[in-house]
């Protein structure tokens, strides 16, 4: 007898699941030769199917981005928070020197949608520095983006800004925070959690 409309659901699930992790394992690859083969075996189970093999390669996966995450120490200082925004969706990680602590990211809905580029990285930056509030208020930190003009608008008086952008840079005022530009294909990680985002209204069985 067939599969039931769970099993099917449930697997193509996983399988969304491990194409998201590939996807953010891709610029890692030449960092960590070991992962390779079990990246190539992984992607070849988004298109053939999934067994054994393939759940092994994603736990193992799985089990190297673990491996390289780190505690959070707030004495430590060197908080870095990366962030980038989509058509669809925003993406950020936040860091200390250079290891990975958390991740988050949404989805943005018909109304965001329609936002220049400006109003959507901007909206990033506010989406980590709240999602992420309990590890960097009360101390400085710097916040990446690859969204060069964003050093000039989160500086300049608030009068000379839009109003969308007025409303989001008011609620990040309270944080003490660095604004530094970084080419996309050096935060990969907020790049792909930022594309990598579920629709709007997901349709029940």
């Amino acid at each position: 007898m067939g599969s039931s409309l769970y099993e099917r659901v449930f697997e193509s699930d996983q399988i969304a699941q491990h194409a998201s992790t590939i996807a953010k394992e891709n610029r890692k690859r030449r960092a960590k030769p070991k992962l390779q083969s079990a990246s190539d075996r992984g992607r070849h189970a988004t298109y053939t199917g999934w067994e054994q093999q393939h759940i092994t390669s994603f736990t193992n996966i799985k089990e190297s981005i673990y491996s390289s995450l780190a505690f959070f120490d707030p004495t430590a200082g060197n908080v870095e928070l990366q962030v980038d925004a989509s058509k669809f969706g925003l993406g950020t990680t936040i860091s200390r020197n250079g290891k990975p602590i958390s991740f988050a990211s949404r989805s943005l809905n018909s109304t965001d949608q329609n936002y220049s580029q400006i109003d959507k990285e901007l909206s990033a930056i506010l989406f980590g520095c709240v999602h992420f509030h309990q590890y960097h208020y009360g101390q400085k930190f710097t916040v990446v983006s690859d969204h060069k003009p964003l050093q000039v608008v989160v500086y300049r008086p608030l009068s000379k800004s839009s109003s969308i952008l007025q409303r989001m840079l008011l609620r990040i005022q309270p944080y003490d925070l660095i604004i530094a530009f970084c080419p996309g294909k050096a935060i990969p990680v907020a790049d792909a959690l930022s594309r990598l985002s579920l629709p709007e209204e997901l349709k029940p069985l």
